[in-house]
């Protein structure tokens, strides 16, 4: 179980820090110094003029990467972490039903990843909202 937490959690930490990274470098940097020569303090030049076209740059590559961990769990079921996948396998051994236990399990991904992009659809409209 610890092996499969810190392998996702690396594997996707690295991807997020690299989606953060480019969604701050994507942000020209004449419109820092133009904040700064305008005399705008180092706080709201970083949150006004830095963050807020960044997030809105960097949103969808993080929400597509939150779903790709979430899908990706399916992965620590080969190192004897039990979770859907895992269960799903051992309920087919059991009962030889394997259309309806493999269309059960992907309508749980389906519902478990349209339920997340529902939430971060909600907290789309409320970053970008503050972030325009």
């Amino acid at each position: 179980m610890t092996a499969g937490i810190v392998a996702l959690s690396v594997h996707g930490g690295a991807y997020m820090i690299e989606i953060i990274r480019a969604g701050v470098a994507a942000v020209p940097k004449g419109q820092v110094e133009a904040g700064r020569a305008l005399g705008l303090s180092e706080k709201s030049i970083l949150m006004d003029i830095s963050l807020r076209p960044a997030l809105r740059a960097m949103f969808p590559a993080l929400v597509s990467e939150f779903m790709m961990l979430l899908l990706g769990s399916s992965l620590c079921s080969q190192i004897a972490v039990y979770e859907l996948t895992a269960a799903a396998g051992d309920i087919d051994s059991r009962t030889f039903r394997s259309f309806e236990v493999y269309v059960l399990l992907g309508g749980v991904y389906l519902a478990l990843s349209l339920v997340i992009s529902f939430l971060f659809r909600g907290l789309e409209n409320r970053l970008l909202r503050w972030a325009s």
